[in-house]
């Protein structure tokens, strides 16, 4: 991927552009797994719950308290990094949920779910 694609690709990617992250999402805690064994796993759910029910997972596990969230706890990148509390200052959500899904959608099938993960975890550890 030419360095331009991965520019376009990290500002797709970006969940702060449709959603607003709960205080809990940034929080600091010590990851109970390492990068590759989350990336793995959720490689693996999306395979096996399709993207769209992934992403929308995603979205929830970092928009919904912990406590009201009912999805698979998996997909929490919070359990492998510790996500930028740089995504807690952003107020403009230029982009629906359900176009942001789509666009990744696409994106996942372009990048493979493993290339995708890794440029998430980049992007909520990095802040964008």
């Amino acid at each position: 991927m030419i360095e331009s694609e991965k520019a376009a690709a990290r500002l797709l990617i970006d969940p702060s552009t449709t959603i607003s992250f709960t205080d809990e999402a940034c929080k600091s805690r010590k990851p109970s797994s390492s990068k590759e064994d989350w990336i793995l796993l959720n490689a693996n759910l999306i395979e096996s719950i399709g993207k769209k029910a992934w992403l929308n997972n995603l979205l929830d596990v970092l928009y919904i308290s912990h406590d009201e969230y009912d999805g698979h706890d998996i997909v929490n990148p919070a359990l492998t990094i510790t996500i930028s509390q740089k995504f807690l200052d952003r107020s403009s959500k230029p982009i629906k949920r359900d176009d942001w899904i789509n666009a990744n959608t696409k994106l996942i099938d372009e990048m493979s779910e493993t290339g995708w993960l890794e440029l998430l975890l980049d992007i909520l550890e990095n802040g964008a």
